[in-house]
């Protein structure tokens, strides 16, 4: 079996795929599917964090519950961030099994933006623990 490190960096080249999928999505217009890529960013990102802190969640509102519990609880991620990744969470549900679509151009922004905030603001958790620093920054243009 892989180490930790070697699947959160795995976990987190797939994040980082996901961001840069959502945003050619988002630039052409398909606002729903930018939305879903830039969920699965986080979702990816969340689940480095956990493998590399050896936490096992797998399921959203497992990962949701863990991430307050581990992180914000203890002060190692602002509860913002927690907020921010329940509000994507609740915006890639609502536009993939709901009837009544919310992916415009304001949400499919606010999901991308959000994803690039909270993929690295995992990012700067990862890394402080190996000592690296590499962040990302967000460039949406419509």
């Amino acid at each position: 079996m892989e180490s930790n490190v070697n699947q959160s960096t795995i976990w987190l080249d797939k994040s980082q795929s996901s961001l840069q999928a959502a945003s050619v999505l988002f630039r052409i217009g398909h606002y729903g599917d930018s939305i879903s890529r830039s969920y699965y960013a986080v979702f990816y990102s969340m689940r480095a964090l956990f493998s590399q802190d050896k936490i096992n969640a797998y399921k959203p509102t497992t990962m949701l519950a863990a991430l307050g519990k581990y992180y914000v609880t203890s002060g190692k991620m602002e509860p913002c961030y927690h907020k921010s990744i329940f509000q994507i969470f609740d915006l890639r549900f609502q536009t993939e099994y709901e009837c009544l679509s919310i992916a415009d151009i304001d949400n499919s922004k606010f999901a991308l933006e959000t994803a690039f905030t909270i993929v690295n603001e995992i990012k700067g958790l990862l890394y402080n623990e190996v000592g690296e620093t590499e962040k990302e920054e967000a460039i949406i243009t419509t």
